[in-house]
């Protein structure tokens, strides 16, 4: 709508003027007050479906993952699980984020390109509403990070019995869904020796589908960082961990060339990750580059020439984004 788009250009004349903060309140007060995100969601997921409404749009793309999955000719059927792997990477554990692990508030990189709060209460309006999926049986979350009090009061306003992923679980004052571990393991086909073993999270193995969230950004060891990436996150431990594999190695500023082994292919061919996608969505309202920026950019490659991206990618294509 015009009247949104003068509000989001003037947001972005604040955050080119350096004043983030102001211009953080003003997109967040159009996000909220526009219905954009809930209209993009709908638009992205009717134009990959082919289908004429949301609800038609889920069993479409549900019936045909269960058709290529070997589960029959069927749609989505009450009490089976979704999870969903947002990327909270400006969250994450071990000092490198910006959530205070006391108060759960995000209280460094507050402008960091996550997957924004209005995008993942967006896709559970739908899952709810469209898909009727119960709340009880959706967890969201990034395995490797906090989900802090401005994600959660948001979603949780809407969304009371959703399971908020998080690393610690927090405590008695921040509820939380603590990630724990199942006893599936996943193997790594390069056979690293003397590693210790990864396992896959139990919300994951627990689940029939998983929808990948992931972000538009570029990536100064991987170039970019889009849906298949987003799964150095969903191993509970950090790629570069001592002790485990490091799934940096495998990245194109570290091992170049074609023809070469890439720990993104074992995180989408595994059958509890990857082969569990229902969808991929690229959270692409606002980009940047990991980990330099802590703030967002606009986006100088086509097609978007300079501008800001303002937008949302959906596939059922791991490869594809």
């Amino acid at each position: 709508p015009a009247e949104a788009q003068k509000a989001i250009d003037a947001a972005h004349k604040l955050l080119e003027g350096g004043k983030a903060e102001a211009a953080a309140a003003s997109l967040t007060a159009v996000l909220n007050a526009g219905n954009l995100p809930p209209g993009m969601m709908s638009r992205a997921l009717r134009r990959l479906s082919g289908q004429s409404s949301d609800g038609r749009a889920w069993q479409a793309l549900m019936r045909n993952f269960n058709q290529t999955h070997g589960h029959g000719d069927t749609g989505y059927k009450r009490g089976e699980k979704v999870v969903v792997k947002v990327n909270l990477v400006g969250c994450i554990v071990g000092g490198g984020g910006g959530v205070d692990p006391k108060t759960y508030d995000l209280v460094r990189y507050v402008d960091y390109m996550n997957t924004s709060p209005q995008m993942i209460v967006a896709l559970l309006r739908q899952l709810v509403k469209e898909a009727g999926v119960r709340q009880e049986d959706i967890s969201v979350g990034d395995p490797l990070s906090l989900f802090p009090n401005q994600y959660y009061d948001y979603c949780h306003r809407e969304f009371p019995r959703v399971h908020y992923l998080d690393h610690d679980g927090g405590d008695a004052a921040h509820p939380r869904t603590r990630v724990t571990l199942s006893s599936v393991p996943f193997y790594w086909s390069s056979r690293p020796a003397d590693k210790l073993p990864d396992y896959v999270p139990a919300a994951y193995t627990e689940a029939r589908y998983l929808i990948n969230m992931a972000n538009l950004k570029a990536h100064v060891m991987a170039g970019v960082t889009l849906c298949a990436k987003n799964h150095y996150g969903s191993l509970f431990r950090t790629p570069p961990k001592k002790g485990y594999f490091d799934m940096h190695g495998s990245l194109a500023r570290e091992t170049k060339g074609t023809g070469r082994y890439r720990a993104l292919v074992d995180l989408m061919g595994h059958a509890h990750v990857g082969g569990k996608t229902l969808v991929c969505l690229i959270d692409g309202l606002y980009p940047g580059l990991h980990p330099t920026d802590k703030s967002p950019r606009k986006f100088s490659s086509a097609p978007f020439n300079g501008r800001w991206t303002s937008s949302l990618f959906a596939s059922q294509d791991q490869v594809a984004i």
